[in-house]
Formats: structure tokens, sequence, C-alpha cells
């Protein structure tokens, strides 16, 4: 059997207030954010190098309620080394003729699964991290 689960060595952020858990995830988003005079971004080894772009998860985690933005927000530096590191296919979940969504799932260093969704625009080829999510067993 193939293995669909990416492990990660990076344990989820401590935390239990959403002020505290954003202050570390920004933190660590802005050692991305030093690297580029434009928009951040990491490089993805399934893509083959290309650039997945990180400013949508920000816009994407402002819509959700406060209790599900802790939960994903725990998640932040388990995401951005599976973006980094996995080679594993991911699950499409969407496509059309101007958008696919891929779906990475991987488990933290502390065990927790997680699921991370990149969008895709066909048209310009530019990949964008929109969410990640604890799954539920």
């Amino acid at each position: 059997m193939r293995e669909t689960l990416f492990h990660c060595q990076q344990p989820s952020l401590r935390g239990t207030s959403k002020p505290e858990l954003i202050r570390k995830a920004r933190r660590i988003y802005h050692q991305y954010e030093k690297r580029t005079k434009r928009q951040p971004y990491v490089r993805s080894a399934y893509f083959a190098g290309s650039k997945v772009f990180l400013t949508s998860f920000w816009d994407h985690l402002k819509s959700k309620p406060q209790r599900d933005q802790s939960r994903r927000l725990k998640l932040y530096p388990c995401a951005l080394e599976l973006i980094q590191e996995t080679r594993i296919a991911p699950v499409v979940v969407f496509q059309d003729s101007h958008v696919r969504l891929y779906r990475f799932t991987g488990d933290s260093l502390d065990n927790q699964v997680f699921s991370v969704q990149i969008r895709e625009e066909r048209k310009t080829g530019r990949k964008y991290w929109t969410s990640v999510f604890p799954v539920e067993n």
C-alpha cells in the first residue's frame, strides 16, 4: 500500500489564546516575508520547486470563526513543512477550466492529523496556499 500521510518533524504551535497563536504564526510568516520584496512564498517539492504563495491563507483565516482560527493557527508550522517537503500525491478535490484544488494530508510531530489545501489557477499556473485544518478521525 502506498503512503498517503506526510510525517512532519515540526510540532504544532503551543498556546490557548488566539492572540498568542497569531503572534507565533506571524513570527514564522515574517521570516518568509523578509526573503522577498514581493509576495511571500515557499517552494514546493511536489510541484517541482515552483512557488506556493502564502498570503491567501491569512485572507481565508479571517473568514473563519474565532475558535476555528485558533485550531488552524496551531498547525501553521506543520503546514509550511508539508508544503515544502512532501512528494506524496495529493487528492484533487475540485477541478474546472480555471481552478484546481489540491488537498495534502499529514500529521504533526505530536500526532495531530491535518490537511492543507492549495489552489492552482490553471491559466497562470500560480499556486496559493488557502487553508489548513485538523482532520477529525
